[in-house]
C-alpha cells in the first residue's frame, strides 16, 4: 500500500472512533507517557496541540504545566517547511492559523532552541514496532529530528501500530511508541 492510500485509511479510521472510546484511549495513553523514564527525566518537552481526533494533548500540556515541565509548541513555516518551537504557558498563547492548526503567537521572547528540547512528541498518521512513522506528508518533522538526539515519542490509538510502513531516506524513526495498550520502545 503507498503512503497516500495508507494516510487516508488511518484517518478515516482516527475520525470513526467514537467520543467515549476516544476520551478513553487518549487517557490511558497519557498515563502511560507519564510513567515513562524519559517523561519523568525530561525538563523541556516539545508537543503539538491535538487536531482531528490525533490522541489529545490537551490534557496532556496542562498536566505538563502541573507537573513544572516547559511545554513548547511549534509554529510551522509552509514557505520553508520548518517548524519553530516556542514555550507555551498558557492556551491564551495560542492562535488557529489559516490551515486549521492552534500553534503559538509569533512572539521572539518565547522561541525556543532545538538544544533547550529533552524529548519530543512526534506526531504522524501511522508507525509501526520498529519506530517508522507516516506523518502527514509534508516532511516537518522529518527536517527537524534529522540529527538530533532528543527521545522522539509517538502518541498513538493501537490501530495506528501498523506491520509495514512505507518510508524513504529522509524518514526520521520515534524511539517509543505509546497506544492505550502498550509503550513499544524501538
Amino acid at each position: 500500500m503507498n503512503k497516500i492510500t495508507m494516510r487516508e485509511e488511518v484517518k478515516e479510521k482516527r475520525l470513526a472512533l467514537y467520543s467515549e472510546l476516544y476520551h478513553q484511549y487518549s487517557h490511558q495513553i497519557q498515563e502511560l507517557f507519564f510513567s515513562i523514564e524519559a517523561f519523568k527525566e525530561a525538563r523541556t518537552i516539545a508537543l503539538t496541540v491535538s487536531i482531528q481526533n490525533e490522541v489529545d494533548t490537551y490534557e496532556l500540556i496542562k498536566k505538563c504545566w502541573e507537573l513544572g515541565k516547559v511545554v513548547v509548541l511549534p509554529r510551522s513555516d509552509f514557505k520553508t517547511k520548518r517548524l519553530t518551537f516556542f514555550q507555551v504557558q498558557t492556551f491564551e498563547q495560542l492562535e488557529e492559523t489559516k490551515w486549521g492548526l492552534k500553534e503559538p503567537k509569533n512572539e521572539d521572547k518565547w522561541k525556543v532552541s532545538k538544544e533547550q528540547i529533552d524529548l519530543v512528541v512526534v506526531p504522524g498518521l501511522a508507525f509501526n514496532r520498529l519506530g517508522a512513522r507516516l506523518g502527514y506528508g509534508g516532511g516537518f518533522y522529518d527536517r527537524f529530528l534529522e540529527n538530533e538526539n532528543f527521545v522522539k515519542v509517538a502518541l498513538a490509538f493501537s490501530f495506528q501500530v501498523l506491520t509495514s510502513i512505507p518510508t524513504e531516506e529522509h524518514d526520521q524513526m520515534v524511539d517509543i511508541v505509546i497506544t492505550e495498550k502498550e509503550v513499544i520502545y524501538t
